[in-house]
């Protein structure tokens, strides 16, 4: 199976005890920021990156998350004055129907 993983691990609870006020309480926020973060370095060494996210309930989070991506590379391109060259496509499946979503949370459940 071709894919590669990477992970942030934070203390949530922590995190928003001290900077509540700057997420507002909502904890989406605060997981739109770690995702920035976890793409900010990597969306660059790759033509195209084909982003997956596991689909939790029946919220849509898609957008946020897609905006969230395009936040990192806008980021990469402020930070180097280049334009980053990678392209990306966002999509959230069921976990039954991307088995690297499976693998992630075998490995999420080892961290």
């Amino acid at each position: 199976m071709d894919f590669k993983s990477q992970f942030i691990v934070i203390r949530k609870r922590e995190i928003l005890a001290e900077y509540g006020a700057r997420y507002e309480g909502k904890e989406r926020i605060l997981y739109d920021q770690i995702t920035s973060m976890l793409f900010r370095d990597k969306l660059h060494g790759y033509e195209h990156n084909r982003i997956v996210f596991a689909q939790r309930g029946s919220r849509a989070r898609q957008k946020p998350l897609q905006d969230a991506i395009q936040y990192a590379v806008d980021e990469f391109e402020d930070r180097f004055g280049r334009p980053n060259p990678a392209r990306f496509t966002v999509t959230s499946q069921q976990p039954n129907g991307e088995p690297c979503i499976s693998v992630i949370d075998y490995i999420n459940w080892a961290l």
